[in-house]
């Protein structure tokens, strides 16, 4: 079985790493797009220009994952994490994986957030 492993941004370079692209809103965004184009899975955060490319790309590839994000569900979860009646770990993270178990490509969202990699 594979492990799963999820990537914030944040963790995929270091900041030395990012130094000479930080005052480059261009050159990170362009970043951003490479790292998407390569992950495993796409997960946009929202819709806009740059996850349409993102997406149109990966489906050019033929053989990259878009999962879109079901916010209501999140919120619901998020709310419940809040309020107490759950809490994070393990239960949390099995009952995302069952709400987007069956969402698939037909989504446009923007720039990703975070990766999904499987390896």
């Amino acid at each position: 079985m594979k492990d799963t492993l999820i990537d914030l941004q944040e963790n995929l370079a270091s900041v030395d790493e990012l130094k000479p692209f930080v005052k480059h809103a261009s050159q990170m965004a362009t970043l951003d797009y490479i790292v998407s184009i390569e992950s495993d899975v796409f997960i946009p955060t929202y819709s806009g220009n740059m996850a349409r490319a993102i997406q149109g790309h990966r489906r050019y590839l033929g053989h990259r994952k878009t999962i879109p994000p079901d916010r209501k569900a999140l919120v619901r979860l998020f709310d419940k994490i809040e309020l107490g009646s759950i809490k994070d770990g393990k239960n949390l993270s099995n009952r995302i994986i069952e709400i987007h178990r069956r969402r698939s490509v037909a989504f446009s969202g923007t720039c990703l957030y975070f990766f999904l990699c499987e390896g």
